[in-house]
């Protein structure tokens, strides 16, 4: 879909069906069978992740709600690392905590009301928890970070398509379209893509996520209601 000329058909008065009737030619709206669960890749490739919060966030390890190995308070910055063994380096500026790399770390803060921030993205995340993995590359071990326990609708709430000032019915055109794509891309190419380990990434590669930055910046409130607005609607062929 054209995104600009979504929003030319819009100013013009066509209704989000039109629009899409015109750039998916044979489609109709439906509602189909939504993932349980999208995983969103946001970091891989690295040395490390750093983090902070806007409020408490915790540590556990092996699932979201696995041992409780640390928890952090508003602002304090943790990184996650790996030696050389593949195992986590969990840091503080004072303490090192070790775990095996074998199974996941992950980050929990929705819960508790936090805003997740990773300075190496420049965004803060609000909805599902960020699972943190180890994998070996080219002989060395790094860490990579995927924004999990996302339903369809948050995974929409925080992506940066188009500005949220535009037009309601294109912003509802918009918000099908993502809808249509996430769902077909998960459907078609599972959730443990590489080397993101993820169902779906977060740039131009599959659809633009950028968090809380797009459900909580400018006119953000509008974006949200046209997700709301077009629950389960999807493109059917």
């Amino acid at each position: 879909m054209s995104q600009w000329g979504a929003k030319g058909q819009a100013d013009a008065g066509r209704t989000a069906p039109e629009i899409l009737g015109h750039y998916y030619r044979g489609s109709s709206l439906g509602s189909g069978a939504m993932p349980g669960e999208v995983r969103v890749g946001v970091l891989w490739d690295s040395q490390n992740i750093s983090l902070t919060a806007s409020g408490v966030y915790e540590f556990r390890y092996g699932s979201p709600d696995g041992e409780l190995i640390a928890s952090a308070t508003q602002n304090q910055e943790f990184s996650v690392a790996t030696d050389s063994s593949g195992s986590f380096l969990l840091k503080t500026a004072e303490v090192t905590t070790t775990r095996p790399g074998g199974k996941s770390l992950y980050v929990i803060y929705g819960p508790h009301g936090s805003l997740l921030r990773l300075p190496q993205t420049g965004n803060r995340y609000k909805h599902g928890a960020l699972e943190i993995n180890t994998y070996l590359k080219n002989g060395s071990w790094l860490v990579r970070g995927i924004v999990t326990g996302l339903n369809i609708q948050q995974y929409l709430y925080g992506l940066g398509e188009v500005p949220s000032s535009w037009p309601g019915e294109a912003l509802k055109a918009q918000a099908i379209a993502a809808r249509t794509y996430g769902v077909e891309k998960v459907a078609r190419m599972g959730q443990a893509r590489q080397p993101c380990n993820c169902g779906l990434y977060p740039s131009t590669i599959d659809q633009v996520y950028v968090g809380f930055e797009k459900e909580g910046g400018m006119d953000g409130d509008r974006w949200r209601a046209a997700v709301d607005a077009t629950d389960a609607q999807i493109l059917m062929l």
